[in-house]
């Protein structure tokens, strides 16, 4: 990996244009401050490409990968929330990254900040259509572990 780095996250997505098949995608991290950093691993050619960075740079956030929000196409790469357990407030941020147009997408944010969280994405609780990221889990503060569970039904996006 190019770039060293601790509490970074991660997911598999399509490669970025002019590379084949399905990349990893390193997220974010801190290296003596938070990382904005972002950089795809294609394992058919294993070579590391850039990527766009974080528009909210941030360590121990949740990274999945879903279906784009609605006016894109594809999967899209979902990171949420973030932050340092040590020195600062966890973060609500939501923000989406499309392989395909390298851009990242704003969307609304968690309802319950947090850092050190876990996402998965699959289909929406009942009532709901298409694919939802769930966030579960993670600190809002020193020795405030949370049992939280959110589904993120992706809205429509403002790029960033």
């Amino acid at each position: 990996m190019p770039t060293r780095r601790g509490y970074l996250s991660g997911a598999a997505a399509a490669c970025p244009p002019g590379q084949a098949g399905t990349c990893v995608y390193a997220v974010g991290g801190y290296a003596g401050g938070f990382l904005g950093v972002v950089e795809s691993y294609n394992p058919a050619t294993n070579a590391w490409s850039p990527a766009a960075s974080l528009p909210t740079a941030r360590s121990s956030a949740a990274t999945t990968a879903t279906t784009c929000p609605p006016g894109q196409s594809g999967t899209c790469i979902y990171t949420v929330g973030g932050g340092n357990i040590v020195n600062g407030p966890p973060l609500g941020t939501v923000q989406s990254y499309n392989p395909v147009s390298n851009l990242w997408t704003e969307l609304p944010p968690l309802p319950t900040p947090r850092f050190g969280l876990a996402a998965a994405a699959m289909a929406c609780p009942v009532g709901v259509a298409g694919n939802c990221v769930y966030a579960s889990g993670g600190w809002t503060g020193i020795g405030d572990v949370r049992a939280t569970l959110e589904a993120l039904d992706p809205p429509a996006p403002s790029t960033l």
